[in-house]
């Protein structure tokens, strides 16, 4: 039983202890008040004396219950004078249960002296839960309490920036993660972080870390499951997951989710179990179709191909007796590989799988082999019942109709040449500029950020990186040669930027489209282009000057355009077809490609003027001063 009376005494400063379970540092203690507390002591003296017990291990001696600023202060206004204070008799839980009311609030309390408190107070209360630990601190989610106690496994000198302002609760907490993983790279990144000022510490550590996140981490972005999952229900598994830890909670605020990337594989493992096991259910109770039992020999019918959700699509509506064989079970296929089939069945996390795998490959190859008898007796039926007006209305239109398509891909291709061209050349100019300044550090910040996180940066082209490659080969000049590496560099990330998702040629789509390229080298460094100016976004750093005609493709020589105007064939390989001949084409081979003989004879007569020095009309243009609009 405490008493609650106590008597006044006095102490000398030596004899004087703070409460053990108070971790209050210096900077706590002092603040920005300090002074005037000092003065008023000063002048008026310690109006409340505080608590104290009687020291258990030195006789004579006291612990404060409280008032240890009151103490400190009084020792400056009073150096070596006795102190007084109120004793009492004091067990080591209300002690305790002092400094939690006292500190649980404070705006200013960091992480770190919460985790030592939480582990004081799991010495003294060895049956306390996290549940229990949770409600005396004041937090909502049990499991918030196993991550912060976990901050308490960073090293000495990373707790220390913590303890001392110097760097913030958020990014320690990403910290004890990274620290696992590689603890000289955590240490590194918590000293470029204390360094760097207040309103640039995140970015700071996001620049720091983000390699060592693309590396060790595993992109929680592309889990499927918000970040707040399980938040307020930790669930507990039979797998350690590391210092005895089992339970799986919320992404939100846990120690190991570094910047959207997890860096406990084992908890990421166990969680995406979960979520799946959840999914199929909830996918089976929405589509109607049976969650596959662990008794059932089941197979997978889909593997990640692009048109696995038409043919998906194509079984659910299947006879019955095709139907009666799917399932539902999670997706076993790479992690953040693309789903085919998640618009489908609303999950990233299920597939489907069939009971019957001979039955599904039977059914798959009779849609595969359509009787080709039955269809040309179905053709010629309508053909002998068709009139010849209407014949030649069909006719017709699909003449109409095929010269459309041919057309579209006409166009088409010449963007995607247009576009190809643009590339190569304005990659060629920034590489030269970039190779002029080899240490471009805004460049080089741009590179580690877009190459960093954006791990799957495709490098656009490889038919150019082959050119780069051969040309350094051949090329000895180290100025030279910088400029071809940077170039190549600066085309890879125009050509990410540029890339419009689609590789359908035979749908009149293409990889790059012409406007987009240009907008995006104007994005990056073309000066004067302000509205093309990557606003709050990195660039090269560079700037590049633009002349008129610069963003003006040549006429290609491909072997399926026309040498002389630039006109594409309308077809879908890169060659001319039987059609095309047809229809007037000449293929020369290395002497040209021509859509007509008259275009034929102009290029040739084009080139022998060329050739006997005197200049073509077109020619003769060219080389006159453009006159400014």
């Amino acid at each position: 039983m405490n008493d609650i009376t106590g008597t006044l005494q006095a102490f000398p400063p030596n004899c004087i202890f703070q409460n053990p379970f108070q971790h209050l540092g210096e900077r706590r203690v002092r603040g920005d008040d300090f002074d005037q507390l000092v003065a008023d002591i000063r002048a008026n003296g310690v109006r409340t004396p505080p608590a104290a017990r009687p020291h258990p291990d030195q006789p004579g001696c006291v612990q404060l219950r409280e008032g240890r600023r009151r103490f400190t202060a009084f020792q400056q206004a009073f150096p070596g004078e006795s102190f007084t204070v109120l004793l009492q008799n004091i067990s080591d839980a209300d002690m305790l249960d002092d400094c939690i009311r006292e500190n649980v609030f404070r705006a200013d309390w960091n992480d770190i002296e919460i985790a030592e408190m939480m582990e004081t107070y799991k010495r003294v209360h060895p049956d306390a839960t996290n549940a229990e630990i949770a409600t005396r601190f004041n937090y909502k989610n049990p499991a918030t309490i196993s991550n912060i106690r976990k901050l308490l496994q960073l090293p000495p000198a990373i707790q220390a920036h913590v303890a001392a302002d110097k760097l913030p609760d958020a990014v320690a907490r990403q910290l004890v993660g990274v620290s696992k993983v590689n603890p000289k790279a955590a240490q590194k990144i918590a000293d470029a972080v204390a360094k760097a000022p207040k309103s640039e510490k995140q970015d700071t550590f996001d620049e720091q870390a983000r390699e060592l996140f693309w590396k060790h981490g595993i992109n929680l972005t592309r889990s499927g499951w918000s970040m707040d999952w399980l938040v307020d229900e930790p669930v507990e598994v039979t797998r350690d997951l590391g210092d005895g830890d089992n339970f799986i909670g919320a992404c939100a605020g846990c120690v190991f989710n570094a910047n959207a990337h997890c860096m406990r594989q084992a908890c990421y493992e166990e969680k995406a179990k979960l979520f799946a096991t959840n999914e199929v259910a909830r996918v089976s109770a929405k589509m109607k179709i049976p969650a596959a039992s662990d008794a059932e020999k089941t197979h997978v019918i889909f593997t990640g191909t692009y048109g696995d959700d038409d043919r998906a699509r194509d079984l659910l509506n299947a006879r019955k007796e095709i139907r009666a064989t799917l399932r539902l079970a999670p997706r076993a296929e790479q992690r953040n590989s693309y789903n085919y089939l998640e618009r489908l069945l609303d999950s990233g996390a299920v597939t489907l799988v069939t009971t019957d795998k001979h039955l599904i490959d039977a059914y798959f190859d009779e849609r595969a082999r359509p009787s080709k008898a039955k269809t040309n007796a179905a053709l010629s039926a309508d053909k002998e019942t068709e009139s010849a007006a209407d014949r030649a209305a069909r006719v017709e239109q699909e003449r109409k109709e095929m010269e459309e398509k041919r057309a579209a891909r006409s166009k088409m291709w010449k963007s995607y040449y247009d576009a190809q061209w643009l590339l190569e050349n304005a990659a060629r100019t920034i590489g030269v500029e970039l190779a002029n300044d080899i240490r471009n550090d805004a460049f080089a910040k741009f590179i580690e950020s877009e190459f960093s996180i954006n791990w799957n940066a495709r490098g656009a082209a490889a038919t150019l990186e082959a050119k780069f490659t051969d040309e350094l080969s051949r090329e000895q000049d180290s100025f030279r040669e910088r400029c071809l590496r940077m170039a190549n560099v600066a085309l890879h990330v125009i050509a990410e930027e540029s890339h419009d998702g689609n590789y359908h040629i035979a749908d009149n789509e293409h990889e790059y489209m012409f406007e987009q390229v240009r907008d995006a080298v104007m994005s990056y460094c073309v000066t004067g282009a302000e509205k093309f100016r990557r606003k709050g976004k990195l660039s090269f750093g560079v700037e590049i000057e633009t002349y008129e005609g610069w963003d003006v493709p040549p006429v290609h020589h491909t072997p399926f355009n026309c040498w002389h105007c630039g006109q594409f064939a309308g077809n879908v390989s890169e060659k001319l077809t039987k059609r095309d001949l047809e229809n007037g084409w000449i293929d020369l081979g290395a002497d040209g490609v021509f859509c007509s003989a008259a275009h034929k004879d102009a290029y040739a007569n084009a080139n022998a003027q060329t050739e006997s020095g005197t200049p073509t009309k077109q020619k003769r243009a060219a080389d006159k001063p453009k006159r400014k609009k």
